[in-house]
């Protein structure tokens, strides 16, 4: 395919995992906003062995497509992009450490002290990893410099005003003939079905 990173087998992983995952997180924070509203339990410590082990899943999924898709070159330019270019902060700081290291840690936290703000930031951090996640795979897969070619054999007002909206720096060629001229070859003809 034409962005490798997105053409890889384990990327419908990794985004399953990171779906259950941050899933898992949003209803555990719903549910302990909902039971402390009505001034009930909620037992943090029973959802991390599941959500530890999903993090962790997602840990390892991330490095081995990173890995696959280091294997082309568009792919190795699309993951160092991530790893150390201009992605590498928000991948590093939000995705890697704050969506998935800390909340493992969080967890592990939680279960020997029993403190559940700890174990509500971990949630929180899976939560901004997974959309972090999200759009950084979109932004590395899609090289810097591509060439977008919109193509038309009419341009009505409302295509034209997208393609200046949605183009950079559009080059628009425009070939005009006689009206009565065409070539000689060619046979139009119309056919009406009822």
């Amino acid at each position: 395919p034409s962005f490798p990173l997105l053409g890889s087998w384990l990327l419908p992983v990794l985004f399953l995992l990171s779906a259950l995952s941050t899933g898992m997180s949003a209803a555990v924070v719903s549910g302990y906003v909902l039971a402390r509203r009505e001034k009930a339990e909620f037992d943090l410590c029973s959802w991390s062995r599941i959500h530890i082990g999903l993090v962790v899943m997602e840990l390892v999924v991330l490095f081995a497509w990173l890995t696959v898709g280091a294997a082309s070159q568009a792919g190795g330019d699309s993951v160092q992009l991530l790893v150390s270019g201009s992605l590498a902060p928000v991948f590093w700081v939000v995705v890697v450490f704050g969506g998935l290291i800390a909340p493992v840690i969080a967890h592990i936290a939680t279960a020997t002290n029993g403190n559940s703000q700890v174990a509500l930031a971990g949630e929180a951090g899976v939560l901004a990893g997974g959309l972090a996640l999200r759009y950084l795979v979109l932004l590395a897969a899609v090289p810097v410099q591509r060439q977008t070619a919109l193509f038309s054999a009419t341009l009505p007002p409302g295509v034209a005003l997208l393609a200046g909206q949605v183009l950079h720096d559009p080059l628009r060629l425009t070939m005009t003939a006689e009206a009565d001229e065409g070539p000689a070859a060619i046979h139009q003809r119309a056919i009406v079905v009822d």
